[in-house]
C-alpha cells in the first residue's frame, strides 16, 4: 500500500513574477528543505513543477485506512511546515501550499491514474481552501466527466446554434 501526495505551492507565481525566478528558486528551496525535515527519511519527494512537489509514501505492512490516516498526519505536518515564514535576502515570505493525496493500487492500476487522480484530489482541496488537503474520492472522477459532458453540449449547441439568450 502506498499514498501519492501532490504539494502545489499556493501564490508562488506572484513571488517569481514580482522578484524574479531567482529569488523563487530560494524561496522553492527553503521550503523542499522544510519537506525534507517534516518527511524524514521515510520518503521520497521531487519536484514535478514549478510549484510542486511530489511525495511517495509507501509502507507494505499497512492496511488502506492506516495508510490515509498515516499519510492526513503527514500532509498536516508538512502543512504546518510550510505555512512558516520563509526568510531570504532579508525578506519575510508566506508560503502556504494545498495537498491532494491518492491512495493506490486502491486508487489506480497505473501511474498515470494515480497521478490523476491526486491532481484531482489537489484540485478539489484548493477549490474547497487553499491550504488544505484532500483524499481522492471516486466521486471526483463523476464530476470530472459531468462538467465534460456538460462543456461538449455546450459547444455543440453553440455550433448547431441552438442557444437563446433571454434577459
Amino acid at each position: 500500500m502506498a499514498v501519492l501526495l501532490l504539494i502545489d505551492l499556493d501564490h508562488f507565481k506572484t513571488i517569481n513574477d514580482a522578484l524574479g525566478h531567482q529569488v523563487g528558486d530560494m524561496v522553492f528551496q527553503a521550503v523542499a528543505q522544510r519537506l525534507r525535515e517534516a518527511v524524514g527519511e521515510r520518503s521520497l519527494f521531487a519536484r514535478l513543477g514549478s510549484d510542486e512537489f511530489g511525495l511517495l509514501l509507501t509502507n507494505e505492512a499497512s492496511q488502506s485506512h492506516g495508510m490515509a490516516e498515516l499519510a492526513e498526519e503527514l500532509a498536516q505536518r508538512i502543512l504546518a511546515a510550510i505555512s512558516r515564514p520563509v526568510f531570504v535576502e532579508e525578506r519575510a515570505f508566506n508560503v502556504g501550499a494545498s495537498i491532494g493525496m491518492a491512495l493506490f493500487p486502491e486508487n489506480g492500476d497505473t501511474e498515470l491514474d494515480v497521478m490523476r487522480h491526486a491532481d484531482m484530489a489537489l484540485h478539489q482541496a484548493k477549490v474547497r481552501k487553499r491550504g488544505s488537503l484532500q483524499l481522492y474520492q471516486v466521486s471526483f472522477q463523476d464530476q470530472a466527466a459531468k462538467r465534460l459532458r456538460l462543456g461538449d453540449g455546450l459547444r455543440k449547441a453553440i455550433s448547431h446554434d441552438e442557444l437563446e439568450l433571454y434577459f
